[in-house]
């Protein structure tokens, strides 16, 4: 696509594992598969380089065909998926992995999350789930690894029954659910081999006016965030983004910080 910017002002954040993801980007909850091509593909016109989607969102298909056709070269795109709920046993996430692998058309992924712990379902089993994730990132299917919607004490379960610690715990936190206890999980457990891991959460922010919050508690891009924003239709009215639309004091709906 002509249009597409060649360039991003947006900067990176570096994860545990070495590797780096793009503080903004554009989140695909709720968009309809349908029109999910022509909205990421708006999205990269204006500058964004990271799209989330999942496998629950049953639209990857979209983003990988608006990757496919942007002009971008497909390490310019950092992409994001997640392991739906149905598919936590060993043999069901290996076979849900690849098929997101094919709905996107990529042979690799930057960051693939377990959706939600479930720890009362599989019987409680989620680390043999965290194991086989540790399995796609070291045939290099996935380049980072991580979780969503874990609590400390499901990441400290990860910590002390395997050799791989998240790149990622993607939350909910807003003034209303300050998470308090699992965001201070990550800081409580730093050390020389952890002190660069990072820990995004996702903030749901209302739209418009009353989403452009002042910095609040330890959020704030100056700190190391990265932030998605979604959208349930195509971003038309997107500008194009530089470097000084990013700012602390006007955050986008959904935000990842990574403290």
């Amino acid at each position: 696509m002509s249009t597409t910017q060649r360039t991003s002002a947006v900067p990176n954040v570096t994860l545990n594992d070495g590797h780096s993801i793009p503080q903004l980007g554009f989140g695909v909850f709720q968009i309809d598969p349908a029109e999910t091509a022509e909205a990421v593909s708006t999205a990269l016109e204006v500058g964004y380089r990271h799209i989330d989607t999942a496998e629950m969102y049953r639209n990857e298909r979209g983003v990988g065909r608006a990757v496919a056709r942007s002009g971008l070269d497909r390490s310019e795109v950092f992409v994001t998926s997640k392991l739906n709920n149905g598919f936590h046993r060993p043999a069901d996430a290996r076979a849900a992995f690849a098929r997101t692998l094919d709905e996107l058309g990529f042979d690799y992924v930057d960051l693939f999350l377990i959706h939600w712990p479930l720890p009362t379902l599989y019987g409680g089993d989620f680390v043999s789930t965290w194991e086989v994730m540790i399995e796609f990132r070291a045939d290099g299917r996935a380049r980072s690894i991580g979780v969503s919607n874990f609590q400390s004490h499901h990441l400290e379960r990860l910590r002390t029954e395997t050799e791989v610690v998240p790149a990622v715990n993607q939350i909910e936190v807003h003034p209303y659910l300050t998470q308090a206890e699992v965001r201070g999980y990550d800081a409580s457990r730093r050390s020389p081999r952890a002190r660069s891991s990072a820990t995004p959460r996702s903030v749901p922010l209302p739209p418009g006016p009353a989403g452009r919050l002042p910095r609040w508690s330890s959020g704030g891009t100056s700190n190391g965030e990265t932030s998605c924003s979604p959208s349930r239709s195509p971003p038309r009215g997107c500008r194009r983004i530089s470097s000084s639309s990013i700012s602390s004091s006007t955050l986008p709906t959904w935000l990842r910080s990574a403290p």
